[in-house]
């Protein structure tokens, strides 16, 4: 159980939610999900042509199972399937509007 807060809290802080009250990655049940209607904050560099460096912000899902935000397929944020694979689990669909971290 430890280990699953320390999942969700390692998650909502790579994905900051845009609001509180509607965390990206929470515990139920003893399990991991992760929202796809929830919105988080994504901050990125981007280089100008003048060579300065500009930090962009957005708000955008880290998951979409009908594909509306990301070509019409469903999609997870990489970098969460990439943390999954490290903890040797993968991303099940729970629903249309979240994943639930599964232990391989």
């Amino acid at each position: 159980m430890k280990r699953n807060t320390t999942i969700a809290r390692d998650i909502n802080k790579k994905f900051p939610p845009t609001s509180p009250e509607y965390p990206i990655c929470y515990t139920q049940d003893d399990q991991v999900f992760v929202s796809a209607e929830s919105t988080a904050v994504y901050k990125e560099k981007l280089p100008l042509e003048d060579g300065t460096v500009e930090e962009f912000v957005t708000n955008a899902v880290v998951a979409d199972y009908y594909g509306e935000f990301r070509g019409g397929y469903p999609w997870i944020e990489p970098w969460l399937e990439n943390y999954a694979e490290l903890l040797e689990c993968y991303w099940e669909w729970q629903n249309a509007g979240a994943i639930v971290l599964v232990t391989k």
